[in-house]
């Protein structure tokens, strides 16, 4: 075992169910899953409030439009990058509960502070100003949530007995997907008849409900880990050397950046693949996104059943495997409403293995130390997606620009090369998966799957 378990305190409780509800587990989960579905359908009706007020009113008729909008999701992505491993450390060291709350409150506040900005009383404001201060609210906003979704994940783990955590998994990966589904459905007829200070206020809002839902909930005293005499890195580096010495959490990582990274080139391509592939006008770019979104919501909801009784590991490495089959699939497609029924075929397996992740990483990490394992485990994915969706479109433009293959009469092009080769590396990460990922046992510690230095 690593030196790691000095930063150890008791553990918690074994989660005791507080008034058993059926399908939301227990009085206290179920709080806090109805916070979350508030928070995040605010989250995903800002974002999309966002996008619209810096393209059709803060950068309108400029050429420096995209790179605007592009701005807001930089200062997203960088606090993840940057802060995410480090803030791993605090979450293990604070109270969950009481963190969770201080970063609601904070996200409330931040959010409040652009609602000026957007009513008349910022219409002095040059632009530039404008912007700058809506990137700081975006990314302070990040920052906070990277305290905050490490100590949900935690909180789970104290609230909901480990037979229970897929489908808390389940649960909790369903308000993503309600989120998607309503927040920016909302937010754009709210923007047209009102401006962005109607969605300012219900992101604000919604971030104090989900205040209230964790105010009223009541907690065990979860795991807390001891300062060192290392300090913050010394944390740092401990919660590093377990994270990668632990064979479940690397390979967790591994094939989760692989998927995230094929998914990505997916993404980033898509517009092009239906106008060029699929021979359909642009206009139907958001068909796409809508069947893969209804496929999600729909595989959140079987996943609640399916995850528990196959377990999360064949839970995992099925899916990636399913997700990496239909996108070689989908490369091949010319025809629209295939590639629509394949989309929304796509987010099942896509939900599983989504729901798969968060009970792996509570099995395969100590109480004190899963705010850092889950802070190296995001930030590390995130960056993968980034990348491999900048390669993408390197790649497109580039190496394969104009590239044309036939192959036993198939005709290849660059976009469904790239789609086919992400197919490819994604299943080949599910076959890794299935031969490395420990399968969890309620009599051996998070550390058993560790290997030797």
């Amino acid at each position: 075992m690593p030196d790691s378990t000095s930063d150890a305190v008791v553990q918690p409780p074994s989660a005791q169910p507080s008034g058993r509800m059926g399908i939301l587990i227990n009085r206290d989960f179920a709080l806090l899953w109805i916070g979350q579905i508030v928070s995040s359908i605010g989250d995903f009706a800002l974002s999309a409030t966002l996008v619209l007020w810096i393209a059709t009113r803060l950068a309108v008729n400029e050429p420096w439009a995209p790179l605007a909008v592009s701005g807001e999701f930089l200062a997203l992505t960088i606090p993840v990058v940057l802060f995410g491993p480090l803030a791993g450390v605090f979450v293990d060291r604070w109270d969950k509960r009481r963190t969770m709350l201080a970063m609601d409150l904070a996200r409330a506040l931040l959010v409040s502070l652009l609602i000026p900005l957007a009513a008349p009383l910022g219409d002095g404001l040059s632009p530039a100003w404008l912007l700058a201060g809506l990137y700081s609210v975006v990314a302070l906003s990040s920052i906070c949530s990277q305290l905050f979704n490490p100590s949900r994940l935690a909180l789970i783990g104290d609230l909901v007995s480990p037979e229970q955590q897929p489908r808390a998994s389940s649960l909790m990966f369903m308000t993503v997907s309600l989120g998607v589904m309503i927040g920016p459905a909302l937010a754009a007829p709210l923007y047209v008849a009102y401006g962005p200070v109607i969605a300012l206020a219900f992101d604000a809002l919604s971030f104090l409900v989900s205040f209230a839902a964790l105010w009223a909930l009541r907690a065990p005293k979860g795991a807390q880990s001891k300062t060192t005499a290392g300090g913050v890195l010394g944390e740092l580096a401990s919660g590093l050397r377990y994270f990668f010495r632990h064979r479940g959490l690397r390979t967790l990582l591994i094939v989760t950046a692989l998927t995230l990274a094929g998914s990505s080139a997916i993404n980033t391509l898509g517009i092009f693949f239906l106008t060029t592939n699929l021979q359909s006008p642009a206009a139907y770019f958001g068909l796409l996104s809508a069947a893969t979104g209804i496929g999600v919501l729909i595989g959140s909801v079987c996943a609640v059943w399916t995850v528990p009784r196959l377990g999360p590991v064949r839970s995992f490495w099925i899916s990636v495997l399913v997700v990496g089959g239909l996108i070689a699939v989908y490369a091949r497609q010319t025809d629209f409403i295939s590639a629509v029924a394949l989309l929304l075929l796509l987010g099942l397996p896509s939900a599983a293995l989504n729901v798969a992740i968060g009970p792996l990483i509570l099995a395969y990490t100590p109480r004190a130390m899963v705010g850092r394992a889950a802070a190296i485990f995001t930030p590390a994915t995130s960056l993968a997606a980034a990348l491999s969706a900048a390669l993408a479109g390197y790649l497109a433009s580039t190496l394969l620009g104009g590239f044309h293959l036939g192959l036993a009469g198939i005709e290849f092009g660059p976009y469904d090369t790239v789609y086919l080769l992400s197919g490819v590396l994604i299943m080949a990460g599910a076959i890794y998966a299935m031969g490395r990922l420990p399968v969890p046992h309620p009599d051996k510690a998070p550390g058993d799957g560790l290997e030797p230095s």
